[in-house]
């Protein structure tokens, strides 16, 4: 599903920046992955060369079947459209759209049918309290409230691949397990396969799989075995063992 070989980003200026360097990943089909690590390791800029939204500066990267190396700037408008999802940090709303007409203008553009649209809108939207205020704007909510629209955006699309950039960072515990769960859901009953960036141990605790980035490179990784709980403490024990990582 994906496939990153020797991946690179450097910026090339006075200091020449490494931003990655020789990431090596496979993500199977229909796993639920995070990538950990602290602020400025660069996890934001890795999954935004997932969702075909940033360049790269040497290896190669594969998703869906798609290389996007040599992906033009057309090709790459539809990999976003159809491939992936992606659930940004600053929400990424239009301000003249509603939250509903936001939510859905991505399966509008894809002329999905609109009758299934409309019963998994009311589906999401219920499971993530969205109805009581989806005719406002988006100046007119809160930004916990922006960020579970975003949320709903993505996952109504039912994309192959759902790209989450610390999804549940401004969203109240009750909420952001609601979202977790939902993520959990469709990553289960539709195979979607979810990548997800999160410095929060009990995000991470709802993936399989979490990978550890430091400095640009992966540092490490552990798999869950046993229950959320014995994971959420192994994340928590894996990050003491990392000291400094965050």
């Amino acid at each position: 599903m994906i496939q990153v070989k020797k991946l690179e980003k450097s910026y090339d200026n006075v200091n020449h920046l490494h931003i990655l360097q020789n990431l090596n990943l496979t993500v199977e089909d229909g796993e639920f992955l995070g990538i950990m690590g602290a602020s400025g390791s660069g996890k934001s800029t890795f999954l935004r060369i997932l969702g075909g939204l940033e360049t790269f500066s040497g290896g190669e990267a594969e998703v869906c079947g798609e290389n996007l190396r040599t992906m033009k700037d057309a090709e790459k408008e539809l990999y976003r459209q159809k491939a992936v999802s992606y659930v940004f940090q600053d929400y990424n709303l239009l301000s003249g759209l509603t939250v509903k007409e936001n939510i859905i203008l991505p399966c509008t553009m894809m002329h999905a049918e609109e009758k299934a649209t409309e019963q998994d809108y009311t589906a999401i939207t219920r499971k993530l309290g969205i109805d009581a205020y989806e005719e406002r704007f988006p100046d007119e909510i809160s930004g916990g409230e922006q960020q579970r629209a975003a949320i709903a955006r993505a996952v109504l699309k039912h994309s192959k691949v759902l790209l989450a950039d610390e999804p549940t960072g401004s969203l109240d515990m009750h909420t952001a397990g609601n979202v977790l769960e939902l993520f959990g859901k469709i990553n289960v009953d539709y195979r979607v396969t979810v990548v997800m960036v999160t410095h929060d141990v009990f995000s991470a605790s709802f993936c399989n799989r979490i990978i550890f980035l430091k400095d640009g490179k992966f540092v490490n990784e552990i798999e869950k075995s046993g229950s959320q709980q014995d994971f959420y403490k192994a994340i928590q024990k894996e990050m003491r063992e990392m000291d400094g990582i965050f």
